[in-house]
């Protein structure tokens, strides 16, 4: 018998593990249809794949702004961190998809929500050079103040990439 039941719960696990696995690679590939499926069968859109990330995590870090505005619509926990305490905002100033950056915030992402480095959205969009994301992060009052684990501001990692714009925006 108990091996009957484990014989079920693995064949069980498997097939939601494929069908979360579906839903996963949509919120890569934009495909809004599955999204929307997925969301009609009552599912939780705040599930998290095997890695940690959620739908609106990767739908934002792929710049799938039509999934991931139908997530939001949806009310998907926009602060919602991954293992490394990264959120979908830190995705889009780290890609520098200023769109997505400006549609979490219009719909309150936290802007100075920290990772495991305590790390705000600005230190990813200074370190990499995203001015954009940078003037909209600003926009919004995100903490210009904010001190990372190793005693470093946004500003230190701009200076440190001699990226004057950037320079200029947070002196």
């Amino acid at each position: 018998m108990k091996k009957i039941i484990w014989t079920l719960w693995i064949l069980i696990s498997g097939f939601l593990n494929a069908q979360n696995t579906a839903v996963f690679e949509a919120a890569r590939t934009n495909d809004l249809k599955t999204i929307e499926n997925f969301v009609k069968e009552g599912k939780d859109i705040n599930v998290l794949n095997s890695s940690g990330y959620s739908l609106l995590t990767l739908s934002v870090y792929n710049n799938n702004y039509d999934v991931a505005a139908y997530l939001i619509s949806q009310k998907a926990n926009l602060d919602i961190q991954d293992s490394s305490g990264n959120s979908a905002l830190m995705g889009a100033c780290f890609k520098g998809y200023s769109a997505l950056a400006e549609l979490l915030l219009i719909n309150k992402a936290s802007a100075d929500l920290v990772n495991n480095n305590n790390a705000n959205a600005l230190f990813f969009a200074a370190t990499f050079g995203q001015v954009k994301c940078v003037e909209i992060l600003l926009k919004y009052s995100i903490n210009t103040h904010q001190i990372d684990i190793f005693g470093k501001t946004a500003l230190d990692y701009a200076v440190n990439q001699e990226n004057e714009a950037i320079i200029f925006l947070l002196k």
